[in-house]
């Protein structure tokens, strides 16, 4: 995870797209480097496991276009463990521009 490595310290903020094996890693591993991790899905069905790996938030938002556009700008690193090659412009609107 050279991205969380390079770019994740205290306090930066921290998707985590799609919670199965390697999106709990993901969570674990921003959190050991201090960030403040949001655990985004499709349904519910995850919240339970993403905050227990450590997330401190979670968003059942992959499915709604609206739902990601309410994230607009949060993040200053999102890491995708879907092993779908997703679209990724909803994505890139979630990130801050400096």
């Amino acid at each position: 995870f050279e991205p969380i490595v390079d770019y994740v310290t205290n306090g930066t903020r921290v998707a985590v797209s799609s919670i199965g094996g390697l999106g709990t890693a993901a969570i674990k591993f921003a959190k050991s480097f201090g960030g403040h991790v949001t655990a985004l899905s499709r349904g519910e069905a995850k919240r339970a496991k993403a905050l227990s790996a450590g997330a401190d938030d979670f968003s059942a938002c992959l499915s709604s276009p609206d739902k990601m556009n309410e994230l607009a700008g949060k993040f200053d690193v999102i890491i995708d463990t879907s092993p779908k090659n997703a679209d990724i412009g909803p994505f890139m609107t979630m990130l801050k521009f400096n």
